[in-house]
């Protein structure tokens, strides 16, 4: 018999028959279970910002033109908004520049009603005040729908 534990004298690594098997199933089983939570999670929310197409929404406060974007300009945008938060004047923030009209800092992704599926823009670019004052939620203006965003997304993301 052999000295070397945990071989058997078929040369290959004794892990612990049928138990192992169960622990690496599990674990496979496990990974699944995280992909696809993953992969569905974000779409069960609802009120992305994308259009029919599936890119981002953008509107100008200007000229209200609306268009959609590729992802990567949709980045580029969110990139120069950020720095524009930095750059507040007041309460009001600093958008994009319009590529429709040619105004500076008039640009702003739109939000999609996960209920009514209407596109707006957030009082918080439009009317900071009123922002203010609902909580510094985003509710759609639809007065048949008014969905306070968040709170949809809350309230039927799943668990």
């Amino acid at each position: 018999m052999s000295k070397t534990k945990g071989f058997r004298n078929s040369g290959k690594l004794d892990l612990g028959g049928k138990n192992m098997e169960y622990v690496l199933a599990g674990a496979l089983l496990i990974i699944i279970i995280v992909a696809v939570v993953l992969a569905v999670g974000p779409m069960q929310c609802g009120g992305g910002p994308t259009g029919p197409t599936g890119k981002p929404m953008f509107k100008c406060i200007e000229c209200d033109k609306e268009w959609e974007v590729s992802q990567e300009d949709a980045n580029k945008y969110h990139r120069e908004m950020e720095r524009g938060m930095g750059r507040e004047m007041g309460d009001t923030p600093i958008g994009q520049d319009c590529p429709k009209c040619g105004k500076e800092g008039c640009v702003f992704m739109m939000i999609r009603c996960p209920k009514c599926k209407e596109y707006f823009l957030s009082k918080r670019y439009t009317d900071p005040d009123a922002f203010a004052k609902v909580g510094h939620r985003d509710i759609c203006p639809d007065p048949e729908c008014k969905t306070d965003v968040h709170e949809y997304n809350k309230k039927h993301r799943r668990r």
